[in-house]
């Protein structure tokens, strides 16, 4: 369905969302752009086709030299590509379907809380927001199947959703050897598992973890100094 299509992700170079996408992309061995813009000098181009002001987008073009259809919210984009490439891994039952979609907004709710453990100056916000992130994987981890994917059909769209977080999660070195772990087996075998692949692997620019280091230090990070 894609044979004409041309798919550009536009994004900043270490943003999760659009790792969402790549990941995804990659997975189904589909061409595409993927052009990075500044987000503290966005260019005027973006600020016209971006009606929320956020990325990721991807620009479909049937042709060439038509002018874009623009998609934005990374689950939207994410079920889009995987609804015109093959093969599909949404499932065809619609409630299957939503509790997928229900998932993968579990995990942009941890994205964020784990935005604010890395970000955050203050030691109490981190402190809080890395409580309420383990309450939310103790839920995560009663859906696990206990293999390599979130579901026992295999690699999915909440893979794909859930591997960002896992790749910042693990730079944490407190995160990663928490002994919370231990009463959260499923997860941490997936979240290896997922970090293994080479679309995952492969989703982020070469320079990540040095860029996510500078972003660190930009925001005067609680946690810099404990990123391996």
């Amino acid at each position: 369905m894609l044979e004409k299509h041309s798919l550009e992700l536009i994004s900043f170079d270490i943003c999760p969302y659009v790792q969402r996408s790549v990941i995804l992309l990659k997975r189904k061995q589909v061409a595409f752009k993927l052009t990075f813009i500044d987000l503290e000098n966005t260019p005027s181009w973006f600020n016209e086709i971006s009606p929320l002001g956020k990325v990721p987008l991807l620009l479909v073009r049937k042709q060439e030299t038509d002018q874009p259809i623009v998609l934005f919210e990374s689950a939207a984009i994410n079920e889009y590509i995987d609804a015109v490439t093959e093969p599909a891994l949404r499932p065809h039952d619609p409630l299957e379907r939503a509790h997928e979609s229900a998932w993968i907004a579990v995990s942009s709710d941890l994205l964020m809380g784990l935005y604010t453990v890395m970000m955050s100056k203050d030691f109490q916000e981190v402190e809080e927001a890395e409580s309420n992130l383990w309450d939310t994987l103790i839920h995560v981890e009663k859906q696990v199947n206990g293999g390599s994917s979130f579901s026992s059909r295999g690699f999915s769209l909440v893979d794909a959703a859930f591997a960002p977080f896992f790749m910042r999660m693990m730079m944490l070195k407190r995160l990663r050897s928490h002994e919370n772990w231990l009463a959260m087996p499923k997860i941490l075998s997936w979240a290896r598992a997922l970090l293994a692949l080479p679309e995952v692997r492969e989703s982020v620019v070469p320079q990540f973890k040095a860029r996510y280091l500078e972003m660190l230090r930009a925001h005067e990070s609680t946690v810099l100094l404990e990123i391996d």
